[in-house]
């Protein structure tokens, strides 16, 4: 088996010998003295370029001195994400936590939604640098049970009935091989009568929503709430706990697992709806006849 100098180690060779011979830059003639130089060094004749499919011609092989590390193996273990635990918000622990301990405000959080990362690409004989760069956007949005809303009032809805959460994921990018980024691939909200994930109690309890519109990891996804397992109806809906107080009730989602070749992007968004009073003030009393 032979291996080629790429293309990449040919030039880092040809500087390195500018640098030894204090020449800034190497003239053509000093650039194929150069090469042939290294030849003795390096065994191979390098003064040939490589063809259209990037392989050199035979007479600059190498010979291969170690055929040991030619083959690498690892095994690695695939699992699912988790989906997450959705709890039933009449929980009575839950209503004893907050009457002992209150509500925990939002957690702080860091985002990474915009990459910049290089490449050294061959165009032609020469190395050039491109730079590229890569974004995450979302759009995050809680709005009370359509069933129950008021028209005047969309945001308002007392506490005890459920709320929809919808959310649009985007990868906008200049690179040239967009097909290789991976867009979001997992989205998780946290609720505040489980502390945002921050007790440990409830640590796995969070709502895992899933695409609707473009697969997990397109450049564009829409995501929905999965249907309740608490819900008699099969609704799509995160239910508020009956004893939640008057207030803004806020919903913390998690929108992350996309990818670049400069690492992971990803982003927290909150939303809100008003809480006034609770689902049995729709209750009308009707007297005896």
């Amino acid at each position: 088996m032979t291996q080629y100098l790429t293309p990449r180690q040919r030039q880092l060779f040809i500087d390195r010998l500018a640098e030894e011979n204090d020449a800034p830059q190497l003239s053509g003639d000093q650039r194929r003295a150069a090469l042939q130089q290294g030849a003795n060094m390096a065994r191979a004749d390098m003064q040939g370029l490589p063809d259209e499919e990037g392989f050199f011609p035979e007479e600059n092989a190498l010979p291969e001195e170690n055929e040991g590390n030619n083959s690498y193996d690892r095994t690695i273990q695939i699992v699912n994400a988790p989906s997450g635990a959705v709890i039933d918000p009449d929980s009575a622990e839950l209503e004893a936590h907050y009457a002992s301990s209150g509500l925990l405000p939002l957690p702080g959080t860091e985002n990474s939604d915009y990459h910049i990362w290089q490449e050294v690409r061959l165009e032609g004989d020469e190395y050039v640098t491109k730079t590229f760069w890569a974004q995450m956007q979302t759009a995050f949005e809680v709005t009370p049970d359509e069933r129950i809303a008021y028209a005047d009032k969309p945001r308002q809805m007392e506490s005890g009935f459920g709320v929809n959460t919808n959310l649009t994921t985007t990868i906008t990018t200049n690179y040239d091989h967009p097909e290789k980024l991976v867009g979001c691939q997992i989205a998780w909200v946290y609720a505040p009568e489980t502390g945002y994930g921050q007790i440990a109690q409830w640590s796995g309890v969070f709502d895992s929503l899933e695409s609707i519109g473009g697969a997990q990891g397109a450049r564009l996804t829409r995501w929905q709430q999965k249907v309740n397992p608490h819900s008699e109806s099969g609704s799509r809906l995160h239910y508020t706990p009956l004893w939640f107080p008057d207030g803004q009730y806020t919903l913390l989602c998690q929108s992350f697992y996309a990818w670049t070749p400069a690492g992971q992007m990803y982003w927290y968004d909150v939303g809100s709806v008003d809480i006034l009073g609770d689902m049995y003030d729709r209750v009308t009393a009707i007297q005896g006849r």
